[in-house]
């Protein structure tokens, strides 16, 4: 009597297979940057970066209950096409599953900032490199640039430098945020260099600002410079004096800018910022 081994069938060698991919790319670590790196790359090759949910949890362990298939979710059903897509463009096996090559290709890929232009309803114009807007209904006038550059700080979309006012604000009143969002501590020396020219700046209630000159007076000497500049840089340092991170802006437009918001709200008496 003739017997045969019975061979597997296609699904059941298929459910083999995604379960040992799976179970290797469980066993990969990665820091929460390191995934964020990962799918924003993915996403800014085939997809948009804005589609990625800010509300994504990176860290599974804060959700223990989950089963191994479920801690992955980091790694959506979008991210694992885009995955597919990227390990065959790479010449690597096609997968829907991180390995440790696939991993290390992807880090090492540099993520230019993705320019954020959600800035709110409201009329606009441009000016060179610098937007001016009314918004929530003529309330608030404001104006905004982004990023250029940023080096020793990973955020992914542009920062922003915004400077705001509102038309029930006394003459020269201004709210500021230098550099958003903000990636400083109180710990860190913070200054801005406009055309190498050199100014301190500081931070209050997590806002970045001119420096103070007295009780309820800042500093205008950062505003002349920029009005007449042509590039800043903000830039912090630790306290041995070495650099941590440097975003750099445009100053061209500003001045335009800084009319348009003037008169927008109404506000004359912001020109005291440049006497």
């Amino acid at each position: 009597m003739t017997t045969y081994a019975s061979t597997p069938n296609a699904p059941t060698v298929l459910k083999a297979r995604k379960q040992r991919d799976l179970a290797v790319e469980t066993g990969l670590i990665l820091t929460i940057d390191e995934k964020k790196h990962i799918v924003y790359v993915l996403n800014s090759n085939y997809g948009r970066i804005f589609d990625v949910a800010p509300f994504r949890v990176w860290d599974s362990a804060k959700l223990p209950w989950l089963n191994v298939q479920d801690r992955q979710y980091w790694l959506n059903v979008q991210d694992r096409q885009y995955l597919r897509k990227y390990s065959k463009s790479a010449g690597h096996p096609e997968s829907e599953y991180l390995t440790q090559a696939m991993a290390d290709l992807l880090l090492k890929e540099d993520l230019p900032l993705v320019l954020n232009d959600k800035w709110g309803s409201g009329p606009r114009k441009t000016h060179d490199d610098w937007t001016s807007m009314v918004v929530i209904s003529g309330k608030y006038c404001r104006i905004l640039t982004n990023a250029t550059s940023v080096s020793g700080w990973s955020p992914y979309f542009a920062p922003q430098m915004t400077f705001q006012a509102t038309r029930s604000q006394g003459k020269s009143l201004l709210s500021f945020q230098m550099v958003k969002p903000n990636p400083y501590t109180l710990a860190d020396s913070i200054y801005a260099l406009v055309d190498g020219r050199r100014y301190k700046l500081q931070l209050k209630r997590g806002k970045l600002r001119p420096r103070s000159v007295g009780e309820n007076l800042l500093s205008d000497d950062v505003m002349k410079a920029i009005r007449r500049g042509q590039k800043i840089e903000v830039i912090s340092a630790g306290k041995d004096g070495k650099v941590k991170t440097k975003v750099a802006f445009s100053a061209s437009g500003f001045t335009s800018a800084f009319n348009q918001m003037m008169k927008d709200c109404n506000r004359p008496g912001l020109s005291a910022w440049f006497r």
